[in-house]
């Protein structure tokens, strides 16, 4: 079965598109948090995030951003009510999917040292986000070992490792990856679980920016008002 595993959308609708658009297909669906903070589009991506949910099987977490946007007047009551029926951390399919470390409230994972403590809790697979940084640990045994972003790069997750991964963000990455050639091609991180094959793959779509930013200074312009 093939997963889409996406985090940190942050309100990016053209970026959660371009994810969608780009991964093409697929047989089950992950949300690792952070619908909603930072863009300008909260209902339309969760609004989105809802229609895949119906559709996909699959799991949903909040994230810190959706914890404080559920009494939000800028959600509509569908999209609070969304949001508010989402769980903190949940088991789907064999895997801890968490929006941060969960081991504590919503802790970030960034360096080997965060994932030898995480590795305390008690999982062999955890889907995590919040950091925005795609990368992997593996442990096997007592040694831990750290898979950093490489575009379109397969990790195969043997059996007995303990496995952390993170998919990185799709609406506001915090790794450098964009088009150099192209300034206004914004990039927007994900990644694909084959659980049959145990196979995690990198991977990012690329979409034009420039509506989004419009939209962000249109927002600012509103607040001044």
């Amino acid at each position: 079965m093939l997963t889409l595993v996406l985090s940190d959308i942050h309100a990016n609708v053209a970026a959660f598109k371009a994810v969608l658009n780009h991964a093409k297909a697929w047989d089950s669906f992950i949300c690792l948090g952070d619908l909603v903070g930072y863009g300008p589009d909260p209902n339309e991506c969760v609004a989105l995030a809802a229609s895949c949910a119906k559709k996909y099987p699959g799991g949903f977490v909040y994230g810190n951003n959706d914890y404080y946007a559920r009494s939000s007047p800028l959600l509509t009551p569908s999209n609070r009510a969304f949001l508010e029926r989402l769980p903190k951390m949940m088991i789907w399919n064999g895997i801890l999917l968490s929006h941060g470390s969960p081991d504590g409230l919503w802790g970030y994972i960034f360096t080997q040292k965060n994932a030898e403590q995480t590795f305390s809790s008690d999982f062999s697979l955890c889907f995590v986000g919040h950091t925005h940084i795609p990368q992997v640990f593996v442990k096997t045994g007592s040694v831990c070992s750290t898979y950093p972003y490489i575009p379109e790069q397969v990790i195969t997750f043997s059996a007995g490792q303990r496995v952390i991964a993170n998919p990185g963000s799709v609406g506001l990455p915090r790794n450098r990856s964009g088009n150099r050639e192209k300034p206004s091609a914004a990039s927007a991180h994900y990644a694909l679980f084959d659980s049959t094959s145990r196979q995690w793959q990198f991977k990012t779509a690329y979409y034009d920016r420039r509506a989004t930013d419009q939209k962000i200074l249109a927002l600012a312009d509103d607040l001044e008002l």
